[in-house]
């Protein structure tokens, strides 16, 4: 690769490669992107992630070219957020789990989670009209709202906040963001799941709130469905507590006695249906585990 100044006007165009050489090595961008990641990691205490775009300007006379940078999105490196988390306990029998998942896992905890605001896939899908599937995400915030102050986690099919209503409910952050974490049950009809999203609809808002994404490949099929998904991601299989999230009472109208009932919608009272347990979350970086009981010291 040679510059275009010294080869001439005769170079054919399927032969020129783009590159940043000139931006990188003429001009200030480098040390006013470096000054800017300074600053801004500086104020958030941390390392940061940032979006941006930038202006190149001739400069008059000739010299180098002016260079103005606009800030698009800025949020602190998760990765490096996390901390230490409680070990997790082994041998718990299959009744006190929730879920396991390790795809994409983060790194923190949860502690003592007393509600889980869930919406069964099964139940979303059979929703007949479009009036009916935002309702439910109307729900959830009236809900997120009610819970203030209180520890909950969101459980719901697909990809929560896609606009696009068959693939999940169509919250806005504005809708959860008191919870603690965000799952994704990637489950569909006949085999056909959405893929989850992680929260990329929100996923600056969910950073620094420190609200934590995760998604379960845990098929309506049961364990041979998920351990079939599982051999053809190489992962280990996810696992999810079905049997808890169908039986569990629905708590919704304690809270919100002139809320409509809708199908597959519950707010579980974790202590009601556990004899006053409560829910941990734990997630190492590998793999996340969703239990009944006590952290262990």
């Amino acid at each position: 690769l040679l510059p275009l100044r010294s080869l001439g006007p005769q170079v054919k165009p399927e032969s020129l490669v783009l590159t940043f050489d000139n931006l990188l090595q003429r001009t200030d961008f480098v040390p006013m992107l470096k000054q800017s990641l300074a600053t801004l990691a500086r104020y958030y205490e941390q390392p940061v992630d940032v979006e941006f775009a930038a202006s190149v300007r001739p400069s008059e006379g000739g010299g180098r070219p002016q260079i103005e940078l606009h800030l698009l999105q800025c949020r602190p490196q998760s990765s490096l957020r996390g901390g230490s988390v409680s070990p997790m306990p082994a041998d718990l029998p299959a009744v006190d789990k929730l879920f396991e998942t390790s795809r994409m896992v983060p790194r923190g905890q949860v502690k003592d989670i007393e509600y889980i605001v869930y919406v069964d896939p099964l139940g979303y899908s059979h929703l007949e009209t479009a009036a009916q599937r935002v309702e439910t995400a109307r729900l959830v915030g009236r809900l997120n709202k009610a819970l203030e102050g209180r520890v909950f986690i969101l459980m719901g099919p697909g990809r929560w906040g896609s606009s696009n209503l068959q693939l999940g409910v169509p919250v806005s952050y504005a809708d959860l963001y008191n919870a603690r974490a965000l799952v994704e049950l990637a489950v569909g009809a006949e085999g056909l799941a959405p893929d989850p999203s992680y929260g990329t609809h929100f996923f600056q808002d969910l950073v620094e709130s420190q609200i934590y994404s995760l998604a379960i490949h845990a098929d309506a099929g049961g364990a041979a469905s998920s351990a079939a998904a599982a051999a053809v991601s190489g992962l280990p299989a996810d696992r999810l507590n079905w049997d808890f999230l169908h039986k569990a009472a629905d708590q919704t109208l304690s809270l919100l006695p002139d809320s409509p009932v809708m199908p597959g919608f519950k707010l579980i009272d974790i202590a009601l249906e556990r004899g006053g347990q409560r829910l941990q979350l734990v997630m190492d970086g590998e793999k996340a585990l969703a239990f009944f009981g006590a952290l262990p010291i």
